[in-house]
């Protein structure tokens, strides 16, 4: 749609909704790691003897739905394309500050290996990174799929992202194959446990969460208590007259001297009949032990909540002007999204056209308190200017703030489909994703006059 004074054109259709046949699946590995190396490359100056560090920032094992060395397995594959595309100036370093390099993962020295380290250690070794990626494992209710980001260090601001469908030889299984009764997976996640660790005395529990959200729900709660009982009872058995004290806290705070935590965290899947199960107990020294089931939900008890309860909305600022313009006029967009908000900007035209417009076009500010402003306007290096392949009528500008469980390029094409739906009367709200996950929206409209 839209013409870049002096610089690009920012013109590019992405779907008329109902027009365009959906995508089938998430991109490729290989696909995404181009897309992250596409998004690099403008914030770079490879200049002759000059090196752009990028750090990469491990899982955290504690919230994975799957195994952790299938996890990490995938991860270093996904670097394995990253390196093979990265311009020749971008050195990757882990978590230990070593350089990462083809050999190195072929080796089999697995970035797992740097992340068993405290993440504030890890945070510290990424300090002389001019840039790091982080990447998060996402069950969309539909499937898996893997998200990395890019965040640049000395703003803080997030200028790429990209998302691959996780290939079914790292799954090992789908969500429902081989789901397990809760008695079975909830009694086998606490014997694993406990056979892994050091003595249990004291524990720190934090209720049982929707991953997704991180909420405490009541579905968690009730996970969280069959599993408290099985782990008394397997202390008792484990160690001659033991005894198990359990204290409780919705806020996360360092266990005590001497008191072990545990962490249980679910993915819904399967159309909400199954849910992966992520169960962590960190012992004293920091070890991290974690162990996973795929546990059935056909059978829990009736009218607990299995998804949290959608939250307020937030509040987001927006302003564009002129409303009414022609040929050739500019176009100013000022927002500042809700804190922490990962927004994706967009015009929607009055057929449903979708323009969107990348990050990297905006200038960006940090205001503070996790809230970012972007800017398009005639003083700034991009502009937004009306030519003659935009429609007339009422069009709509504004963003949707992307969630981390952010599906597949199809549930994208949906939320878009939702918010066009909902025009001119609703320009700002919430959409609720099929995996219980809110999504902010924000538009304001313009006219176009030819």
């Amino acid at each position: 749609m839209f013409h870049a004074i002096a610089r690009l054109s920012l013109f590019y259709a992405f779907a008329v909704l109902g027009g365009i046949a959906k995508p089938a699946h998430a991109d490729s590995l290989e696909t995404a790691a181009n897309r992250l190396s596409d998004a690099l490359a403008p914030h770079l100056s490879c200049t002759p003897g000059t090196t752009a560090r990028l750090g990469i920032f491990p899982f955290d094992e504690a919230d994975l739905p799957i195994a952790p060395a299938r996890a990490f397995a995938l991860y270093e594959i996904f670097l394995g394309h990253l390196l093979d595309v990265l311009p020749d100036c971008v050195r990757l370093i882990d978590g230990r500050g070593a350089f990462v390099t083809l050999e190195y993962l072929s080796r089999g020295e697995s970035l797992r290996e740097s992340g068993q380290q405290q993440r504030q250690d890890i945070r510290d070794s990424l300090q002389q990174a001019a840039f790091v990626m982080d990447g998060s494992l996402i069950e969309t209710g539909s499937g898996l799929i893997v998200v990395f980001r890019l965040t640049a260090m000395a703003s803080g601001i997030a200028i790429g992202r990209a998302e691959a469908a996780v290939p079914d030889a790292v799954q090992a299984q789908s969500c429902d194959d081989g789901a397990l009764t809760e008695s079975v997976a909830l009694r086998s996640l606490s014997d694993s446990i406990l056979q892994r660790s050091s003595a249990v005395s004291r524990l720190l529990v934090f209720g049982g969460r929707h991953a997704p959200s991180g909420a405490i729900t009541e579905v968690g709660q009730y996970l969280e208590d069959r599993l408290l009982s099985y782990f008394a009872q397997g202390v008792e058995n484990h160690m001659t007259e033991a005894t198990l004290s359990i204290s409780g806290t919705d806020t996360p705070i360092e266990p005590a001297q001497g008191e072990h935590a545990l962490h249980l965290r679910y993915w819904p899947c399967d159309g909400n009949q199954a849910a992966r199960l992520s169960a962590t107990l960190r012992a004293p020294d920091g070890r991290n032990i974690t162990e996973h089931r795929t546990i059935s939900l056909r059978a829990m008890p009736a009218g607990l909540a299995l998804l949290p309860p959608t939250p307020p909305d937030p509040r987001g600022q927006l302003h564009v002007s002129p409303r009414i313009v022609g040929l050739g006029d500019e176009i100013t967009l000022l927002a500042a999204p809700p804190p922490a908000c990962n927004p994706f900007f967009f015009n929607l035209a009055p057929s449903g056209t979708i323009t969107p417009i990348p990050l990297e076009f905006f200038r960006q500010l940090d205001l503070g308190a996790g809230t970012i402003r972007y800017e398009i306007s005639p003083a700034w290096d991009f502009g937004l200017a009306v030519t003659p392949d935009d429609e007339a009528g009422l069009n709509h500008l504004g963003y949707l703030c992307q969630p981390a469980a952010m599906g597949a390029a199809t549930e994208m094409h949906g939320l878009l489909h939702e918010i066009y739906d909902r025009l001119p009367d609703q320009v700002d709200g919430r959409l609720v994703l099929d995996h219980g996950v809110s999504v902010f929206y924000q538009v304001q409209g313009f006219e176009i006059r030819k």
